[in-house]
């Protein structure tokens, strides 16, 4: 019985402790060129080629057009919730014509 307990503890410790790092990982700033728009979620794919699921809505604080091909960079709350995106829609569009 004892051992039941001690599997049950170690496992909600590793469903916990994964649960915090996927949440608090989108956390900060994130900053790459849009891939992809569905809704109310966004793909943007950093400069180390990592694809990050960000999720936008009214409450997000918008400049510049968000639309495939921007480059933006965006402030995430702890939910990974998009607080504020800048688009550069023109610098990208420089940079792919060189």
């Amino acid at each position: 019985m004892k051992k039941g307990w001690i599997y049950l503890v170690a496992g909600l410790a590793v469903v916990t402790l994964t649960t915090v790092g996927f949440a608090g990982g989108k956390k900060g700033h994130v900053g790459g060129e849009v891939t992809k728009v569905d809704g109310a979620m966004v793909t943007v794919k950093d400069d180390h080629g990592k694809e990050h699921m960000l999720h936008i809505d009214d409450t997000t604080k918008k400049e510049g057009d968000v639309v495939v091909g921007a480059h933006v960079d965006a402030e995430t709350a702890d939910s990974g919730h998009v607080k504020s995106i800048k688009a550069h829609a023109e610098e990208h569009a420089k940079e792919k014509a060189h």
